[in-house]
């Protein structure tokens, strides 16, 4: 016991409890880096994951397109192109790099969040880190690419900022641009903060502040408003769309008066706010300390913590509807919300140690400085291991075998029966489009020759028929997935065109450039011109998925120079069809008659 006083006779710093509970985070957030969406809302996770691979370049994707390859903005991509970024400098894996940027924006979101509680009054802040490290709703969501974990850093560092004592004119431009840019990321975000500001300054006993009429606090408040709605101009015109000044039905954003009226909307509210934590009892725990802190501190207690429950309140009040239907929204409410909780905890141990250090006599046992901080780590741990999860972090799945076996699938087919958004696309990593089961069906055979893969939800009886013809073939956990196996036809006509020029004659006037089970190409020997043959295999397998031949898309004098092709096209071993190509106006003549060879022939100039 003596050698336990001894150590724990002074209490750890706040830069050692900081850097503990930094460390018990990245258990949780790091130890996802190579698990892929997962959990709840995997379709969000999808889109930002998509965007982040299109700065990338990643299977033809462009920035702002989703796995449908359809263009969304649900926020200004900062997050995405800056994350998509640092994975090229550090030359990981992005999932892995969003992870420790997350990271990173979590340390920011405690360190500010501490500090604007010891500016309440809050003598310890280790309460705040506690409820924000075993949060399921954070653990989740820092773990998984989603914007909201930025503007939220961004955010609560400009109300820190703000509030300083001694505020200065750099401190308050450096507030301004952090809004800016949260605002700017997702404006329900900020609006939160910004109302939490304002609420301290209006009904706070933070006594340095000027008051919310202040220049400097006007000019906050107007540039949080000018970055919501720079982002709704920016999002029309990239959409093209406008529904009464905004980027979508602005009933989306806020809901109606009868939402807010009903019984669900608040019973959910109350729901939310129980599920951020890893028990409900600990939820209903702490509303009770809210209350006797309210109770103990009466007026002080008042001032410091009603603007933090305004500010919950106004979350939820303002944007209803979106906080309404999905839970990720209530991010930045929830940490206020941990903050209001910690300022009542805190002053009610304050009060007890009080009372406790004056009836204790000299000599009389106490406890170290130091025990209660072990204490909430402990507990701490213990939560977050046995707490309620929102997660996924299981390493092993079907989706990371399709994924595996699709890396170089630029694109497939996705059937399903019902509509799933682009969540598909994130769990493969690859852009898709989607077919109905009833077109697969009546043309099997097509829409196998012409695209890279399929992969059915539920179960069809095309590929179960062909699976034969597949490089990969999976039928497992209520999936079916087809790989086409000449998917690498561009990639070998280019490399063997390329080196027509020193290949050895199969006759004396034909080169072989390409074989293929069912397909051959020549090329004549007095063809010189291989730039001209080049751009024709690329114009033409880029266009053309298919081993049936369409040359429609041939406009007149399309191909230049002296280029001669010879495509072979077999069936059952047996001569399909034979096509000459050469420069000029495409003629085609011919057709498929058994085993007779039809020709197509070509005027040469």
């Amino acid at each position: 016991m003596k050698a336990l006083e001894k150590y724990t006779s002074a209490a750890m710093s706040d830069r050692v409890l900081l850097l503990i509970f930094l460390f018990l985070a990245s258990c949780s957030i790091i130890g996802a880096s190579y698990v892929g969406i997962n959990g709840a809302m995997p379709w969000r996770q999808a889109d930002t994951y998509s965007q982040l691979l299109g700065f990338l370049g990643y299977k033809n994707l462009r920035p702002l397109d989703n796995f449908e390859r359809i263009t969304v903005v649900y926020d200004i991509p900062i997050y995405q192109y800056v994350v998509a970024k640092l994975s090229l400098i550090v030359r990981g894996d992005v999932l892995v790099v969003v992870r420790y940027f997350n990271l990173a924006c979590w340390g920011v979101i405690l360190l500010a969040g501490s500090k604007i509680l010891r500016m309440l009054g809050a003598r310890n802040q280790m309460y705040f880190l506690m409820l924000f490290t075993a949060s399921p709703l954070v653990s989740h969501y820092f773990s998984t690419p989603l914007p909201d974990t930025l503007a939220t850093a961004f955010s609560i560092m400009a109300v820190a900022l703000m509030l300083e004592n001694e505020r200065t004119w750099m401190q308050c431009f450096l507030a301004c641009t952090l809004i800016l840019l949260a605002a700017l990321i997702k404006s329900p975000i900020p609006f939160v903060f910004v109302f939490l500001y304002f609420a301290i300054d209006v009904f706070g006993n933070c006594r340095h502040l000027k008051g919310f009429l202040s220049i400097a606090n006007l000019i906050f408040y107007s540039i949080a408003l000018l970055g919501a709605a720079a982002a709704e101009i920016i999002r029309k015109n990239i959409l093209s769309v406008d529904v009464k000044g905004f980027a979508q039905d602005p009933s989306w954003y806020f809901g109606t008066f009868a939402l807010r009226r009903s019984i669900d909307f608040w019973m959910v509210f109350w729901s939310r706010l129980g599920e951020s934590f890893p028990f409900k009892i600990i939820f209903y725990a702490l509303v009770v300390c809210i209350v006797l802190y309210l109770l103990l501190l009466r007026k002080r207690g008042v001032a410091a913590m009603v603007p933090m429950l305004l500010a919950v309140l106004a979350g939820w009040l303002v944007f209803a509807n979106v906080y309404f239907i999905h839970d990720y929204y209530q991010i930045p409410v929830s940490i206020v919300f941990f903050m209001a909780c910690a300022l009542a905890m805190d002053g009610i141990a304050t009060a007890i140690n009080s009372k406790i250090a004056k009836s204790t006599r000299k000599g009389a046992f106490s406890l170290p400085p130091m025990f209660p901080q072990l204490v909430v780590i402990g507990i701490t741990t213990v939560m977050m291991i046995y707490g309620r999860s929102i997660g996924d972090r299981k390493t092993e799945g079907i989706y990371d075998s399709i994924a595996y076996a699709m890396r170089d699938v630029k694109q497939f087919v996705w059937v399903e029966p019902d509509y799933t958004g682009p969540t598909m696309g994130g769990y493969v990593k690859t852009p898709y489009i989607r077919m109905d089961q009833e077109v697969l069906d009546a043309e099997c055979s097509k829409v196998l020759k012409s695209n890279e893969a399929v992969v059915v939800n539920g179960w069809s009886a095309c590929l179960q028929e062909h699976k034969a013809e597949a490089s990969t073939y999976i039928e497992d956990a209520g999936l079916q997935v087809y790989i086409n196996r000449y998917r690498h036809r561009d990639k070998y006509f280019q490399y063997y065109v390329e080196r027509a020029a020193t290949m050895v004659p199969l006759i004396d006037s034909v080169y072989k450039v390409y074989l293929f089970p069912d397909e051959m190409v020549y090329i004549k020997k007095n063809c010189k011109a291989v730039d001209t043959v080049k751009r024709f295999f690329l114009h033409f397998y880029k266009k053309t998925a298919s081993s049936v031949l369409d040359f429609n898309f041939f406009d007149k004098g399309a191909m230049v120079g002296d280029a001669c092709v010879t495509v072979r096209v077999f069936e059952k071993w047996q001569i399909k069809d034979a096509y000459s190509i050469s420069t000029g106006q495409f003629n085609v003549k011919g057709g498929v008659a058994g085993d007779r060879i039809w020709q197509a022939e070509v005027p040469v100039r």
